[in-house]
């Protein structure tokens, strides 16, 4: 879990590691939810591995009292429901709409978007090397599908 404040901070009795998910979700409820969602954006296996560290101090808060957790569940559901990536392979002026229809129709919360293009390509592979071998076809936008970063076959519309 992390601290709510720095270790070089005043003297305090002790450095709290907040939990409790009231109207505003805790910092450690967010880091685990967004640790999981970059671990399943980039596959990183150092990214991973905090997710994972991460979820596991949630855990043993978790189970004494449920309902004083709730964003914290909401990161467990990544952990027990496949991950979802949508790679989305497209020149400078691309055709989104396909991309933006799909989001707008379905609900997935799981899925994760990577928009890759010719100007972003060496940021996005710092990020996540897995789509280093992902081009368009057919000079068209491209769709990868995948589920826990095994794909489908690339196409060129999500419908």
């Amino acid at each position: 879990g992390f601290f709510l404040n720095a270790s070089d901070a005043d003297q305090l009795i002790y450095r709290p590691k907040e939990v409790y998910d009231g109207a505003i979700p805790s910092g450690n409820s967010v880091a685990g939810y967004v640790l999981k969602r970059l671990a399943n954006l980039t596959a990183d296996p150092k990214m991973v591995e905090y997710a994972n560290k991460q979820l596991r101090f949630l855990a043993g808060q978790v189970k004494d009292a449920l309902a004083n957790h709730s964003f914290s569940l909401i990161a467990f559901l990544s952990e027990l429901y496949p991950s979802k990536e949508i790679v989305c392979v497209a020149d400078e002026k691309g055709d989104y709409d396909d991309l933006t229809n799909y989001l707008a129709t379905h609900f997935e919360p799981n899925t994760v978007v990577l928009m890759k293009t010719e100007d972003n390509t060496p940021e996005v592979l710092k990020a996540a090397s897995y789509v280093a071998d992902y081009h368009r076809l057919n000079d068209k936008t491209t769709f990868y599908v995948c589920e826990n970063h095994s794909c489908l076959a690339p196409t060129n519309s999500l419908s």
